[in-house]
């Protein structure tokens, strides 16, 4: 199950998001996801009648290295992809691939329902599906 954390207010929340953060990818061992080495994944927004949609690309990632954090008009999706152990007997001839940590942090362009988000990882592909808030129809007593 992918864990979807959902705050009241992303810019009030940022520096403990990012104690967190660090608390997160530099206390862990050096090798398991390297400080300092970031990478970026490609993803993909839209927006759909009922919600807006992230497709993000990140193979390789195990669903426990992912954090996502969102609030009704922000999404913040981190992580950190692990490099896999190298035998010392091991040359390489090629690298190519990334490794470490990354986040992406988007302004969405209206409000959503956060506590109606979901994420689904499948091939590699991880989507996150963010119902959009319904308009309020506000009723006017007539006196």
């Amino acid at each position: 199950m992918i864990r979807l954390r959902i705050v009241q207010d992303m810019g009030a929340r940022s520096q403990e998001l990012r104690k967190l953060l660090n608390q997160i990818f530099y206390g862990q061992d050096m090798r398991v996801c390297m400080h300092g080495q970031t990478w970026t994944p490609q993803m993909d927004v839209y927006e759909t009648p009922e919600a807006f949609v992230l497709l993000a690309e990140i193979p390789g990632m195990a669903v426990k290295d992912l954090d996502i954090v969102v609030d009704r008009y922000h999404l913040k999706v981190s992580g950190c992809r692990k490099q896999p152990a190298l035998s010392v007997s091991m040359v390489i001839h090629q690298a190519e691939i990334a490794y470490g940590s990354f986040e992406r942090a988007f302004k969405l362009p209206g409000a959503i329902q956060p506590e109606k988000a979901d994420a689904t990882m499948d091939n590699g592909f991880l989507r996150v599906l963010l119902p959009k808030e319904s308009p309020n129809a506000a009723r006017i007593a007539v006196k």
